[in-house]
């Protein structure tokens, strides 16, 4: 019987991900249940290792990004990259390679248009996990916020998996004119 795996976990059977499978083999051999990082630039991964036709004692080997390394059967907090773990026992060694993986980082793009009393600060969202919320310190919460004021504008975006960014829009006391321009 094999514990169920953690939410947003997948089984990883080397360089192939499919959490369907229920592998069987009686060779000596490792598996894993890899937790990826819902958050780009966090160190939240995991990987649940399963091994299969060990002779205790185990020994465990791991290396990875940055100088990582390990020598439990479990790690944890772990940045993306990829990961090897060597085990050995009973006079045999076994090898897997697990990657840890990340979401693209949070991106918000924003323009200035418009004049005073009236400018509107425009913003896009991207990368992360959509969909997307936004918090202006105002209390808005929409993509658009109209101002009558110059002045630095703090607005928070935050998506599915709860990564944040937060991004100050300034907008200068004296507004450009406005050119438009069409590219073809």
């Amino acid at each position: 019987v094999h514990a169920p795996l953690p939410a947003g976990s997948s089984l990883d059977l080397g360089a192939v991900e499919n959490p369907r499978s229920n592998p069987t083999t009686t060779a000596f051999a490792v598996f894993g249940a890899v937790t990826p990082n819902l958050c780009a630039g966090a160190s939240a991964g995991a990987i649940k290792l399963y091994v299969n036709n060990g002779t205790e004692p185990l020994a465990y080997s791991w290396t990875g990004p940055n100088g990582f390394a390990a020598t439990t059967k479990d790690v944890s907090n772990l940045r993306s990259g990829s990961y090897t773990v060597t085990i050995a026992g009973g006079g045999q060694t076994t090898t897997g390679n697990f990657i840890i993986r990340e979401p693209a980082p949070l991106t918000m793009a924003s323009t200035v248009c418009g004049n005073f009393p009236s400018v509107t600060l425009s913003l896009t969202p991207g990368g992360g996990a959509p969909p997307y919320s936004l918090l202006w310190a105002g209390g808005s919460i929409a993509l658009q916020n109209t101002v009558s004021s110059a002045g630095t504008y703090a607005v928070t975006l935050s998506d599915s998996e709860g990564c944040t960014l937060r991004k100050e829009v300034i907008v200068p006391a004296v507004l450009g004119p406005k050119i438009g321009r069409a590219h073809v």
